[in-house]
């Protein structure tokens, strides 16, 4: 698939000189869009995608590295005790499980690869104008929170800066989030 479209300049990576109005808009947009694709969520739109999970991301991922031998034969015991202990962290501690076994976080439709360079922008004077989200072959379902923190850059204290103006810009959608995203600062 092909699309023609007028260039547009991406925007410049958020680092420690963006003003904190960028970071609460990207929070706004993405709150935006994951205010639609989380009702389409909700209408089972999301079992087309792909999920981010810890089967297809960790395990399937894992396997496959095995499977075509791209880790070092020196490193790969060590590497592949690492690799499941990561796991298994994760399976116990990020992923908590109800009593069905299903997951109790609360999944939804994701851009996938929502950081900066993904983001342009067009003039605001003019129709249409602001930010257009790109490159969406990564789409999926899964936590929101996966495509805000590929927002952030810099060390703990940038980055907690801009992920309070991420989280208030959310907010402002998707405030039935708000509990979520608050747990998130």
């Amino acid at each position: 698939m092909f699309l023609m479209a007028p260039m547009q300049t991406p925007l410049s990576v958020l680092d420690c000189k963006a003003p904190a109005s960028s970071n609460w808009s990207h929070g706004r947009d993405a709150g935006a869009i994951h205010e639609v694709t989380g009702c389409a969520a909700d209408r089972q739109l999301r079992t087309v995608q792909p999920a981010l999970d810890l089967e297809s991301f960790g395990i399937h991922s894992r396997d496959w590295l095995l499977k075509h031998e791209m880790v070092p034969l020196d490193v790969q015991s060590a590497w592949t005790k690492a690799c499941g202990d990561a796991l298994d962290l994760i399976a116990a501690s990020a992923l908590p499980s109800s009593a069905t076994g299903q997951k109790d976080i609360k999944v939804l439709r994701l851009h996938g690869d929502c950081h900066p360079g993904n983001i342009l922008w067009t003039p605001t004077d003019g129709p249409n104008g602001g930010p257009h989200f790109v490159d969406l072959d990564d789409a999926r379902t899964g936590p929101a929170v996966q495509d805000l923190w590929m927002l952030l850059s810099g060390d703990r204290a940038q980055r907690t800066g801009q992920l309070s103006g991420l989280v208030d810009g959310y907010e402002q959608f998707r405030s039935s989030a708000a509990s979520t995203a608050a747990s998130w600062r």
